[in-house]
Order: structure tokens, then C-alpha cells, then sequence
């Protein structure tokens, strides 16, 4: 937005009394960043009861100058003078829409504080959301999140604040969007959801990680509608995948997740405990790591055994086939009856793969974790101890 000045001698004057002198004063005196004389300028302005509404031929007023530039202190005078904080340009965009563009988080919650509507849409029906998204302004999404701004409302193309991050890549804004609840999910006008726009733009992260979260849904969807009885609840204990690594997550999310570069560049998705690298050095870091699918209490060297396997990025083939196939059939038929029909052909098809393997391949990827602490991996010592899981005969239960 262009900064807003007095027209020159050569333009005609404005139709309202915009550019009186002490107007023109408090305008150089906010773009100049002199907050204290600003505000000054505000009470006076005030008490001569002068229109602080009143717009330039662009249709901005004090208000939008003060939330272009980030000048979250001169929100309150401004409010308290009369200024309208949802007044609209003539591109319809409000003050938040320019303390939004500009990563003006403070701003933001000033204008929350007044009143003022943080989910405003412009003539094209972009809101200050859209405005953070594309720019990849991640903490200014959170700062509308937390003044109750609509995270998820299309624009008249269809396009969400998803999409106008995912198209450019902005990861962390894709997380933020993700961890304030927004969908991630809605299709524009032309039937492309964010994931898509991504991957048509080469944003492979970003892709990958949208990719993840819409499993995350679905598995969501899969849990609930298996946990109608006591057969359904264990398939839905199988199926879960607890996300015990920050960044990418939320408390108590489950899905399940792509590992990180150097332990498995295929990106397949990874169910059970293999989380990453970091939830699995994790483990390291607790006297008796504790691994929240098998009920089982390992010991830091039974932990460390396990990550310099082989098998660590290949996870469990048949929990992997367990989680993809109630996936698959979630996106066609969420019912209880088709879950559980699903899931089991998947485990007796892994099974049949595992057993028609050559030995090579199957002590490369078709381990389960309590063969692979028994040292049955190439290059992983046998466990030392004689109290975790290998010895307890404990392992993931399908």
C-alpha cells in the first residue's frame, strides 16, 4: 500500500477536508514513526472534532497508514478519536489487511483489542489470513488465530489461506494454519486442493507434509468409527501412531508420519513407533524408554540397538499395510464392516510378501522390532539386557 500523502498544488483538493494542515502533520508524523507526536496529533485532532475517518482518493485513512506500517501503539488513540478500525479502501481492504502483509503481529492484537474484524474480506474476497499465508508470515497467522480470525474462508476463486501458502511453499505457515485447526483440505474452483498446488509448483516439503496431514484426518476418521466394540477398539490401538516429535505435530495427534532425510529418502509414511529420528533419539534420553504401541519398557541399549538397524527406516511391514489399507478404504467406505474387512486381508497379503521374500530383502525391511533388538539384523548387537522387550518376548501386537 502506498503511503499516504497530501496532493499536490497541481491536483484538485480532495471533496472532504482531509488535507488541513494539522491532518497533513499527523500523517508526516506516522510515517516519519514519531509515535508520541502522533498521538498528540490524535487528541487534538479530536477535540477540534475533525473525521478521522475521512478517506484519500484511494479511499485509506489514518487507520490503514497505521497498520501498513506496524504502529500498534497509535490503534487505541485512533479508536478512541473515532477512527473506524474496519474501514475499507477501494480495494476493500482494511488496517489488518496491511498489519497482516507486513508481519505486524502486535499491530494485529492492537486491532483485535479495539474491535475490529480480523476475518474482513477485500472486493476479492481475501482476508487479512490470506494476505499472512502467501507471504509466508507465520507468526502473523497465529496472531489472527488468537483474535478469532476465520483461518479457512475462501476468496471468490475458491482459494483458502492453505492454498495461498502451499502454492509458494511456506512450510511454516502450512504449520501454523495446521496447528490452529484451519482445513487444510477445501478445493478451489478448479478443483485443487493445497497438496496439489504444491506438488504442481515442485514444493515437495510442503507437499509431503499436507500429504501427511489429510492421512492424519482420514486415520482420525478411521479411529473413531472403529471404536464402537471391544473388537473394533484393538483394531483402532493397531492403527494408532502417537506423534511424539515437535515440529510437525500437535498434543496428542495421530498419523501416520514421513521420516526425515537420512533415515529413509523414499518418504513412504511410516507407521507405529518409527516416528523420526528425533522422537526416536528420544527414547535415548529416558532411563527406560517406553514404546506406547507395544507396551513395552526398553533399555537405552535395546534403543540404540534398534536405530542402528537397518530395518529402523522401514518400519513394521504389517502395521504399515494395516494403517494404509484402512486409509484407503476410509476415503471410499468409512463404515466399522469395511474397516475390519480391509485391514486384515492387508496383514495376510504382508505376510505372503514377508514369506515370498528373498532372505536379504526380508532382513532388510521385514524385521519386526523384537527380532530386530534380538540382534536378527546384520550389523545390530544382540541386546545386553536381560529385562526389556527382546527378552520379555514383548513386541507390536497385531
Amino acid at each position: 500500500m502506498a503511503i499516504l500523502r497530501a496532493p499536490s498544488a497541481a491536483q484538485p483538493a480532495p471533496q472532504h477536508p482531509f488535507w488541513r494542515q494539522d491532518m497533513e502533520e499527523l500523517l508526516d508524523a506516522i510515517v516519519a514513526g514519531r509515535i508520541d507526536d502522533a498521538i498528540a496529533r490524535i487528541e487534538a485532532l479530536r477535540a477540534d472534532g475533525v473525521d478521522l475517518n475521512t478517506a484519500d482518493h484511494r479511499g485509506r485513512t489514518p487507520a490503514h497508514l497505521a497498520g501498513t506500517l506496524g504502529h500498534a501503539r497509535l490503534i487505541e488513540p485512533l479508536r478512541a478519536a473515532g477512527a473506524n478500525l474496519n474501514a475499507q479502501d477501494a480495494t476493500g481492504a482494511v488496517p489488518a489487511h496491511g498489519a497482516a502483509s507486513g508481519d505486524h503481529v502486535q499491530t494485529i492484537a492492537a486491532l483485535h483489542a479495539g474491535g475490529a474484524n480480523l476475518s474482513a474480506a477485500d472486493l476479492s474476497g481475501r482476508t487479512p489470513v490470506h494476505a499472512a499465508a502467501g507471504l509466508g508470515h507465520w507468526r502473523s497467522i497465529e496472531a489472527l488465530h488468537a483474535g478469532s480470525a476465520n483461518l479457512s474462508a475462501p476468496d471468490h476463486t475458491g482459494s483458502t489461506p492453505a492454498h495461498a501458502a502451499a502454492i509458494l511453499g511456506h512450510e511454516r505457515a502450512i504449520l501454523a494454519l495446521y496447528k490452529a485447526d484451519a482445513d487444510l483440505f477445501q478445493t478451489d474452483r478448479n478443483g485443487k486442493k493445497p497438496v496439489d498446488l504444491a506438488a504442481s509448483q515442485g514444493k515437495t516439503k510442503v507437499a509431503n507434509l499436507l500429504a501427511g496431514y489429510e492421512d492424519s484426518r482420514d486415520l482420525g476418521g478411521v479411529l473413531k468409527a472403529v471404536s464402537g466394540s471391544q473388537a473394533h477398539q484393538s483394531l483402532a490401538a493397531d492403527l494408532q501412531c502417537p506423534i511424539l516429535a515437535e515440529p510437525y505435530a500437535r498434543v496428542g495427534d495421530f498419523r501416520p508420519v514421513r521420516l526425515p532425510d537420512g533415515h529413509g529418502s523414499s518418504g513412504q509414511l511410516m507407521p507405529g513407533n518409527v516416528i523420526s529420528a528425533q522422537a526416536a533419539y528420544r527414547m535415548l534420553s529416558e532411563r527406560r524408554p517406553f514404546d506406547p504401541l507395544a507396551g513395552a519398557t526398553y533399555t537405552s541399549a535395546e534403543a540404540g540397538a534398534f536405530l542402528r538397524s537397518s530395518a529402523f527406516a522401514q518400519g513394521d511391514p504389517e502395521r504399515l499395510a494395516m494403517v494404509r489399507a484402512a486409509l484407503e478404504t476410509a476415503r471410499k467406505d468409512m463404515a466399522p464392516e469395511a474397516l475390519m474387512a480391509a485391514v486384515p486381508r492387508a496383514v495376510e497379503n504382508a505376510r505372503a510378501a514377508a514369506g515370498a521374500a528373498p532372505a536379504s530383502a526380508a532382513g532388510a525391511g521385514g524385521m519386526h522390532y523384537q527380532q530386530i533388538l534380538q540382534g536378527g539384523s546384520a550389523g545390530v548387537p544382540p541386546s545386553p539386557s536381560p529385562s526389556g522387550p527382546a527378552a520379555g518376548g514383548r513386541g507390536p501386537q497385531h
